[in-house]
Parts: structure tokens; sequence; C-alpha cells
């Protein structure tokens, strides 16, 4: 399940490279854990019988998030650098980069063995992942990638501590980039449940440090039929400087999105995205049913005028990101975060 949010987030045609691994990821059927909780006291992961309930971890994570959500103030939706339509897919989407970046590595590698980072355990083609599969850095990949700290993926959905990437900064060469995951999401019954801390040290163009925090509480639930499925979700997040600082809050509800391919391949058919901050609001539109465009697009209304059409979300850019913190970056764009950084 975790890649089809993810894509269905991009709002993007399903590519060739994407649909050989499409069929190993399924696991939104995953939320009735009840006869694994009495395995809490799982310590070692290295066995292939352990299975690690993380569930506390996350909810620790999403309970510092929510604190530091509450007191901070709204951002400014009438800055244009935050008009951007952040939905709870997309904040899913974003949740589970990390872990889709080594499942790509792995269905791409000729051996899908990775030497960096290292994979511990067997990602469960029936999409029922029933053991742990930890995945650790401490080391530097192919492509001069560094990876520390550590991942679990398995029933109970994937958990982050202190999980950086680092890689060569695509506009400074020189300097080098990172991104730093904590937190983690939780299979729900019927979607997920996302807590997330994220720090990036990025550069601009000029090699200037642009440096840049983002925190969010996500529930997104799904609905599928044939070739469409339906999300809602809700999301409080804020942005923050480089040390969680300086925080900027905004809500995020998303209202029926639907998406489906043999309809509209580039944006969903129908449904809503409101983003609320103090007394503003946003409200997009989704209308791919009615008028699909090659470049998405998506109405928006800004404190209840009249909508205009705006360009809506493309995985344009994230085909040409080279590096796995270059990918996140990407997705940054994507979603509409990364131009905020300066006003974190």
């Amino acid at each position: 399940m975790l890649t089809l949010i993810f894509l269905t987030a991009c709002s993007s045609s399903k590519g060739e490279d994407t649909a050989e691994i499409n069929d190993t990821e399924d696991t939104s059927d995953t939320s009735d854990t009840s006869d694994t909780s009495d395995t809490t006291d799982t310590g070692d992961t290295s066995s292939p019988d352990t299975l690690t309930d993380f569930t506390a971890d996350v909810v620790a994570v999403g309970e510092e998030v929510q604190s530091l959500y509450a007191g901070a103030p709204a951002v400014d939706l009438l800055d244009p650098s935050y008009q951007n339509n952040l939905t709870a897919p997309g904040l899913t989407g974003l949740a589970y980069t990390p872990l889709i970046i080594v499942q790509f590595s792995l269905a791409f590698d000729d051996d899908g063995v990775l030497d960096c980072p290292f994979v511990t355990g067997t990602f469960d083609e029936s999409g029922y992942q029933t053991t742990d599969v930890l995945i650790e850095g401490g080391c530097t990949d192919a492509d001069g990638q560094t990876w520390e700290g550590s991942m679990i993926y398995n029933s109970f959905g994937v958990y982050y501590d202190d999980l950086t990437m680092t890689s060569p900064s695509e506009d400074c060469p020189s300097e080098m980039t990172s991104s730093t995951y904590n937190g983690g999401i939780l299979n729900a019954p019927g979607g997920l449940e996302s807590s997330i801390k994220l720090l990036v040290n990025d550069f601009g163009e000029s090699c200037e440090a642009e440096n840049f925090s983002i925190g969010f509480n996500s529930s997104l639930l799904t609905e599928e039929s044939v070739d469409q499925i339906t999300y809602n979700g809700v999301a409080d997040v804020f942005f923050a400087d480089s040390e969680f600082g300086n925080q900027r809050s905004m809500n995020v509800n998303t209202i029926d999105e639907v998406t489906n391919d043999t309809v509209c391949e580039t944006e969903p058919l129908s449904g809503s995205n409101t983003i609320t901050a103090g007394i503003n609001t946003l409200e997009f539109t989704f209308d791919g049913e009615t008028d699909c465009d090659e470049e998405p697009t998506q109405m928006l209304s800004v404190n209840g005028e009249e909508a205009v059409e705006v360009a809506g979300v493309n995985c344009a850019t994230m085909g040409s990101a080279k590096g796995t913190t270059a990918f996140v970056l990407a997705l940054f764009g994507f979603f509409g975060l990364r131009g905020r950084r300066s006003h974190a």
C-alpha cells in the first residue's frame, strides 16, 4: 500500500520502474495486529522470528510534534510561498520516503542485495510483513551517499530512529546535504497514522546554508475499489528552523480525494483539500474527472473568494534527483515545502 499511496500522491502515471515492485507492497490490510501485541519485548531484531512493537516510540514523537504545533503561531497563508496544495496523502508519501528509496534500490539491484544501507530480513512478497526488516546505516553506498541511524519495517508500520541520509548538494556539489527522520507510520484500521520530525540541511545556488525542518501528525484513511482509491485525512503541520525552533503551524483536511489512473493519470478526479492557519483558509478543489490536463492543475479559493486555476502537483523533478537526500529535497519541492524554508 505504501508505494501506491506515494505514487498516487504524486498524481502521475505509474512508470515501468515502479510496476515491478507494486505487487510486493500492498500492506493496506495489516491493521489487525492484535495477535502480535504480546511480542513487545523484542529487543533483538536480528532474529527472523522477531516482531518489534515500536508503537510507543512513534506515539512519543507524535506527542512532541503536537506540543510544538500547539505552541506555534499560524503561517501566513496570504504569502504565495505557502499557497501550495499540501495534502494528507502527500504527507504520508513524505513519511514513507526513506523506506521507498530502500525498496526501489533493492528492486533494481542485479542481485537484490544492498551493500549499504545494511538490510536484515526480507520484504514479504505477499504484502503482509509479519517479521522485522531492519535497515541500518553506518556506511557509504556505491553512489557516495552516507547512511546513519536505523529504521524498522513490519506489520506495525515503519519506525525511524535518527535515520540520516547524506549526499552532495545538487545546487552546491562541494557541500553535503542531509535529511534526518525520526518517528514513523503506524498501520491503523482502514488507514495510516504518521508522526514525523524531519530535519533537512541544504545549500542554495550560491552555496549559502538553507536549513529547515518540518513536523506533522497525520491520519489517512483509504477506500479502494477497482482502479480507484478515495483518500480522507487530516494533519497538524509545523515548519521550523534547523533546530525545530521558530515554528509556524497549519492544519490540513483532505476530503474525498479520488484517484483513478484509467480516467486521469495526472491529477485527482474530484475532492478537496483545505489548509487552515489562523483566520486564513486555502481551499483546493480537484477536477481531473472533467478537466484532466497533461500538466496537473487544481482550483484554489483563498478565504472563500472566487476560485482560480493554479498549477498542481507534478513528479517530474523527482526523476532528475540524484542521490537519496536529493530525492527527499525533490519531494519537498513537489509537496510545496521547499520554497517555505526561508519563512520558517
